[in-house]
């Protein structure tokens, strides 16, 4: 039965693929690779192949998903779990419950949104630089060593960076062209990772307060010249109403007073009361707790680098960002398996490397700024709370996508002739 019920999964998705073949035929070379690819590594897991990760939470995540589904479609309804890790195997438990147990069904739903990442990771190249930028990238995301993992494991990961790249996808559409009701989908997109994860919630916080502070400076320049704008008076209102709304969710211990009215009905994992953010020794107390608590087995950071002080968290920062993106480093590794993080790293560094030899000519297009600020905001929270290269492994799969599209133009091609071809760049600037 797991898998009769895996291979329908797979089908599923091949006749997804197949919709998109016919209204987007460009992207048959590097959807069908990577399908093939992914659907290879994952029938060899239910085989006896063990890949990296796919042991503890992907074990936690399926069987917790199982045992929901022994009361019923109907119970599983009345058992919300909310917004914490144990989402997703409530969602996988619906699926179960009107399926059967099955592994192999259970990663073909990771399959079906890791597929969907790669055909979004190029709409939204495509979008912001040009076609060719965005199959450039696609053809990255479909034979990337920890795309290709995720996208077959059962964890959380596959379904955060399908949304995180939809909302991203969104917001490129309302940068280009104006239209607002993009930017609210982005804002719902990016809530529903932080359903997933609730640090994700951040990307969409920092977004909010550059629209704020852009459309304020817009806003006075024109008052100034005695001219009234009404979109950025929107997108002051708004992104106010939405920050306001932010702090005053979760779980509710008021600190001077700066309650307005009561959400608590609605927090995320990890973040029970938002308000408690404007206490700069709570931030300290979550990043040197998270820090600890992240620090074990043999993946572990080396014990100098965890935080215990505001003095530490600030020294230690930026090296803990460097391990974050391309840790571990070879002096780290103590198991074979450690190897997989090496080479993860090493890609990661040679990207950074084109963003910093480039940036000139990538900061000239004005919308990159926008998710570079997404990029940047997720690398400083999650680089200063994870003291463990194996979970920075994981996390940084999700961010990975938002480096590629930052730098499309500039990742070079590999041509069997040995020569390059100049391409004109468009930089955005119009």
């Amino acid at each position: 039965m797991n898998i009769f019920l895996g291979i329908n999964g797979i089908f599923f998705n091949l006749l997804f693929l197949l919709i998109i073949f016919h209204y987007f035929p460009k992207t048959i070379g590097f959807l069908l690779t990577g399908f093939l690819i992914r659907v290879f590594f994952l029938i060899s897991s239910n085989l006896g192949l063990t890949l990296p990760d796919s042991t503890n939470d992907m074990v936690y995540y399926e069987s917790t998903a199982w045992i929901l589904a022994q009361n019923g479609f109907n119970q599983i309804l009345n058992n919300f779990p909310g917004f914490n890790k144990d989402f997703l195997s409530w969602i996988l438990s619906i699926l179960y419950s009107i399926t059967d147990r099955s592994i192999m069904l259970a990663q073909s739903a990771s399959l079906f949104f890791g597929m969907g990442i790669i055909f979004l990771s190029y709409l939204a190249t495509t979008k912001l630089w040009s076609d060719h930028a965005g199959v450039k990238v696609a053809w990255i995301v479909s034979l990337f060593p920890t795309q290709i993992l995720y996208s077959i494991l059962i964890l959380r990961e596959p379904y955060i960076c399908f949304f995180l790249i939809l909302g991203v996808y969104f917001f490129i559409i309302f940068l280009k062209e104006g239209k607002n009701i993009f930017l609210i989908f982005f804002l719902i997109s990016i809530s529903i990772t932080a359903i997933f994860h609730g640090a994700m919630i951040f990307g969409a916080f920092a977004i909010m307060i550059f629209v704020i502070f852009k459309s304020l400076n817009y806003f006075s320049n024109l008052l100034l010249r005695k001219k009234f704008n009404y979109v950025s008076l929107f997108y002051i209102l708004f992104g106010t109403l939405l920050i306001v709304l932010f702090f005053n969710s979760g779980e509710q211990e008021p600190i001077d007073g700066l309650y307005v009215f009561d959400t608590n009905q609605f927090s995320f994992e990890k973040i029970k009361s938002p308000i408690k953010l404007l206490d700069f020794n709570y931030i300290v107390k979550i990043i040197t707790g998270y820090g600890s608590e992240t620090a074990f087995h043999a993946a572990s950071y080396p014990q100098w680098m965890i935080a215990d002080d505001l003095t530490s968290i600030i020294y230690l920062q930026p090296i803990r960002i460097i391990y974050f993106l391309i840790g571990p480093m070879i002096w780290d590794i103590s198991k074979v398996s450690h190897l997989f993080g090496v080479i993860d790293g090493a890609m990661y560094l040679l990207f950074l490397y084109f963003l910093i030899k480039y940036r000139s000519g990538i900061f000239l297009n004005r919308d990159i700024l926008f998710i570079f600020i997404i990029f940047l905001t997720y690398i400083l929270i999650f680089s200063a709370v994870i003291s463990n290269f194996g979970t920075s492994v994981r996390h940084r799969y999700k961010f990975l996508i938002l480096l590629l599209i930052i730098i499309a133009p500039y990742i070079p091609e590999i041509k069997f002739s040995g020569k390059y071809e100049k391409k004109k760049i468009n930089t955005g600037n119009y």
